[in-house]
């Protein structure tokens, strides 16, 4: 019994260190098209990996199907493509895309010296990772072969001329014996190059005419989306000889013989097929079907199922009433009601005769409203502060320090993140902060540190509106700002043509006056 257990706890700490690698050489081997189902089946040689600078073009990581140097190659292009400056914006997006276009045709869809672009390696290779990269970056179909008859022939004349290549840089090399290294170097990398083709276009002949005509889909299944649209699923087709799919084609029509096609687009997203159908008419039933595509040609289609589908929305139905009309005056009369004096948990206003202090400390407010502003926090100090922006095309709200407004919220707390959520929900509605803030007048004396928090939020909000000069603050960034002095930062954004109030002003964000704000951990 002891024995046995003590096997169980070895074998499970041998599994700690060597569960991520085994994992990380896995994925890293799939990654590169060396252990796909397909793959196995057609004997695929595994070539050494190499960095991507390794390869001089992107053709010669296609040759070795290196996957991960392909991937990175066409990212290398992608940021190189754009374009230079224009007069206007639509001018350099024209030519920016000019470019890319011109890019593509030299690298991901340029055609070799043997007539083949690098799709055709992909899916005469039973190569899926391969193929998905391809796609991704924009690679198309042989322009010049696509009928079974043309590949045979061209992959014949292929493994012909490789072999070819193969014999006589093998007699070249016996005859250079006795010349100098250099010399002999260069007829090695050759006969290698061309035994490395040799061996690839004969495993794609291979493959060619093990493949045969796809099937239809296993499924293909239509949503409603919209009063004008319909989404259509796809499950790729079952079987071991349907060789690798490249695309799909959609065809709907408003007859279930389909004798009038209304439209038959392309996927070329083979990984998790599916395809929106867009502007059709409201009420009106829509028959689609899917058909697959091979090396060998497209493949009988499938209907969908259900068989056909209307777009519509709920509002078209007949006796279900509308739950958006009118929204506004349920809303308005939802926080009316939570005025009244019959709903407890909300305060009651009341009309007793205010005591002196409470004459002092509005009175103390009234002062300060006239004599001075809210002081917006300049130096940071491990605190939850609230900013907001206010912008308007490339201009931003800053204050008299050159600034973006800025209040506490509380210091030396983390506690607060806690109610990011229910401070996002205030940016519902900024105009009750002032009722809310009476309705929780209690929280300085409450030993809820959750009433405490809340209601420094409401106070950091009220400094803000009346600094700003408006109730509105925007919507909430989504997550809260941290940085490594334990600084944390709610901001709220919104768009303001003008400044809100006097002391207040509007500069470009390329204005060297936009200084970043300073931390401190004193």
């Amino acid at each position: 019994m002891s024995v046995s257990t003590g096997n169980r706890l070895q074998r499970r700490r041998s599994l700690g260190p060597v569960s991520p690698k085994r994992i990380y050489r896995n994925l890293s081997v799939r990654l590169r098209g060396g252990e796909s189902s397909v793959a196995k089946e057609t004997d695929v040689p595994r070539h050494p990996r190499r960095p991507a600078s390794a390869y001089q073009t992107l053709w010669e990581a296609v040759e070795n199907e290196d996957t991960l140097a392909v991937q990175s190659l066409l990212s290398r292009d992608n940021i190189h493509c754009g374009g230079g400056g224009g007069s206007s914006t639509r001018e350099r997006g024209e030519k920016k895309e000019k470019n890319c276009e011109r890019e593509k045709e030299r690298g991901v869809n340029r055609v070799s010296e043997q007539g083949l672009v690098p799709l055709d390696v992909a899916a005469l290779t039973h190569n899926s990772p391969l193929l998905h990269v391809l796609t991704k970056a924009g690679a198309s179909h042989n322009p010049v072969l696509c009928r079974p008859a043309e590949w045979a022939l061209k992959l014949d004349a292929l493994v012909a001329l490789a072999g070819k290549r193969v014999e006589e840089r093998k007699n070249e090399l016996v005859k250079k014996a006795g010349s100098g290294p250099q010399a002999q170097v260069e007829v090695h990398r050759s006969i290698c190059l061309w035994s490395l083709r040799l061996q690839l276009y004969c495993r794609m002949r291979r493959n060619f005419q093990n493949t045969e005509l796809p099937g239809p889909p296993s499924h293909v299944s239509i949503l409603v989306t919209s009063a004008s649209s319909l989404y259509v699923v796809i499950k790729e087709p079952e079987g071991d000889a349907i060789g690798l799919i490249t695309r799909y084609r959609v065809e709907w029509s408003t007859s279930a013989s389909f004798k009038r096609i209304l439209g038959s687009p392309q996927v070329l997203e083979t990984k998790n097929p599916s395809y929106s159908i867009k502007g059709l008419t409201t009420g009106v039933h829509y028959f689609v079907r899917v058909s697959c595509y091979n090396v060998r040609g497209w493949g009988p289609p499938q209907c969908s199922t259900p068989v056909s589908a209307a777009p519509s929305s709920w509002r078209e139905c007949i006796g279900v009433k509308s739950q958006f009309r009118n929204h506004e005056d349920l809303v308005r009369k939802l926080l009316e009601d939570a005025r009244e004096p019959h709903y407890k948990g909300f305060c009651i206003e009341s009309s007793k005769p205010q005591s002196p202090s409470k004459r002092l400390s509005v009175s103390r407010g009234i002062k300060q409203l006239f004599h001075s502003a809210t002081k917006f926090v300049r130096l940071l100090q491990r605190g939850v502060y609230l900013a907001t922006v206010f912008y308007h095309k490339e201009n931003i709200l800053v204050t008299a320090e050159d600034q973006i407004p800025l209040v506490e919220i509380q210091c030396c707390s983390t506690s607060i993140i806690h109610d990011f959520l229910w401070f996002a929900k205030l940016s519902c509605a900024w105009q009750q902060v002032p009722w809310l803030q009476q309705a929780l007048s209690s929280a300085h004396s409450s030993s809820s540190s959750l009433l405490q928090n809340r209601h420094n939020i409401l106070r950091a909000i009220s400094q803000l509106q009346s600094s700003l000069g408006t109730m509105q603050l925007g919507q909430v960034y989504y997550e809260p700002l941290k940085d490594r002095q334990g600084n944390v930062l709610l901001v709220t954004l919104k768009e303001f043509p003008n400044p809100p109030r006097t002391g207040l002003e509007m500069i470009s964000l390329s204005d060297n006056r936009l200084s970043s704000l300073s931390t401190s951990t004193e």
